[in-house]
């Protein structure tokens, strides 16, 4: 078994495009929206939604700057070999089972957002697993 863990502590990211800015009208805004300030929601977490070509609110604020801390685990790699009991009763050398996984999770203050990218309308980094079988012969 191998594993890595990547991450950060101390900084602070500037997220402005998409939390600093509003939807375009016809777009689905992002969930967090749902909690933002309305005349019977006083107390949200957010600002009022409004879309983008309404008002000039969608500009850089220190609202958006929220901390960059976070903790992955970028991979881990998982090995077994079969015992030699069995390997040999199928005429084998050996056989070796692997499985990787990438990106299986991440522990973060700020909830929507890869903290490695920078936008919204980034791509996120994709989990994936892989698994593999090494025979010799």
């Amino acid at each position: 078994m191998d594993f890595f863990f990547q991450g950060a502590l101390g900084v602070s990211n500037m997220y402005n495009d998409g939390y600093g800015r509003r939807f375009h009208v016809g777009v689905r805004p992002p969930a967090f929206w749902l909690d933002s300030w309305t005349p019977e929601n006083i107390d949200a977490e957010y600002p009022q939604a409004v879309e983008w070509e309404y008002t000039m609110d969608h500009q850089a604020s220190t609202f958006w700057l929220k901390s960059g801390n976070y903790i992955r685990l970028q991979y881990l790699n998982l090995y077994y070999s079969l015992p030699k009991s069995i390997v040999e009763k199928a005429k084998l050398a050996n056989v070796k089972l692997m499985l990787t996984g990438t990106n299986l999770f991440t522990i973060s203050p700020f909830d929507y957002y890869d903290p490695t990218i920078r936008e919204i309308r980034g791509y996120p980094t994709m989990r994936s697993f892989t698994m593999g079988i090494n025979v010799s012969f």
